[in-house]
């Protein structure tokens, strides 16, 4: 079991001017608010959240036996990335303002506990109803903490402007059923292997190493209700495969905590 955690991706050069024109950035209230002018990561259109919720621990329908993931046994999550490293790698990126939701957060800041603040993929932090995915059929068995992307204003933004990622963090983007689901790697400074995962928890596509700062659609080959993303070439280095099944754990009241 891994003991400490490190920065797995980082962006190679600090680039602000380049962030900011590719943002689409307007007025700014409170050094928070974005505009609409900013690009989605998501290609196809999200379906909303209702009463669809995740399963937890990782159950799935029909007769096939849901994969079983001790996840009790892991190990408390490591050390943590600093504010000021990742002030410094995000320059005119300051957190600590009042919030509600993250639009009024400047990207890639969120909004945590009523303040915008740097994400826990990047601080690391493991928040207290953080999910988790395993990849038992992994030759590793790798787990990830999860930030969950729910509804559209959440996937629109997914991972952008961030230099940089923990290695055991990652992002899932949440839907309502399996559906055709494209994404692109606008505004998106690292890169970053795309696991589209069907209602069964079977893994159905994976698209590796996807290329920074491209608006190349990322298809899934057969539909998809979620889309994890983990930092890019992760998924070949673990053993993580199409055709390998998942678990979850927290995922039903994470999605419900982060339904707008």
């Amino acid at each position: 079991m891994r003991s400490t955690r490190k920065v797995l991706q980082q962006a190679r050069a600090p680039l602000p001017v380049l962030v900011l024109a590719l943002a689409g950035f307007g007025p700014m209230t409170n050094g928070c608010t974005r505009t609409a002018t900013e690009a989605s990561r998501v290609e196809a259109s999200a379906s909303p959240p209702g009463a669809g919720l995740a399963r937890e621990g990782g159950a799935s329908p029909g007769p096939r036996e849901p994969v079983r993931f001790d996840f009790a046994a892991l190990e408390p999550a490591p050390s943590r990335v600093s504010t000021s490293v990742l002030e410094r790698q995000h320059p005119g990126v300051v957190p600590g303002d009042a919030c509600v939701r993250d639009a009024q957060c400047r990207s890639p800041l969120r909004c945590l506990h009523d303040r915008c603040g740097f994400p826990p993929a990047m601080t690391g932090e493991v928040l207290p109803g953080t999910p988790r995915i395993a990849f038992p059929e992994a030759r590793t068995a790798p787990v990830f903490h999860l930030e969950v992307a729910v509804g559209a204003a959440q996937q629109a933004r997914g991972l952008m402007h961030r230099r940089s990622m923990v290695e055991d963090f990652g992002m899932i983007f949440w839907y309502e059923a399996d559906q055709p689901l494209s994404f692109w790697m606008e505004n998106t400074l690292i890169p970053l292997d795309l696991i589209f995962i069907d209602d069964a928890l079977e893994i159905v596509h994976i698209e590796h190493e996807a290329e920074p700062l491209t608006r190349t659609p990322r298809r899934s080959t057969r539909p998809a209700r979620y889309v994890v993303e983990i930092s890019g070439g992760r998924s070949a280095e673990l053993g993580i495969a199409t055709g390998q099944h998942v678990a979850f754990e927290g995922l039903g009241a994470a999605v419900r905590a982060a339904s707008p």
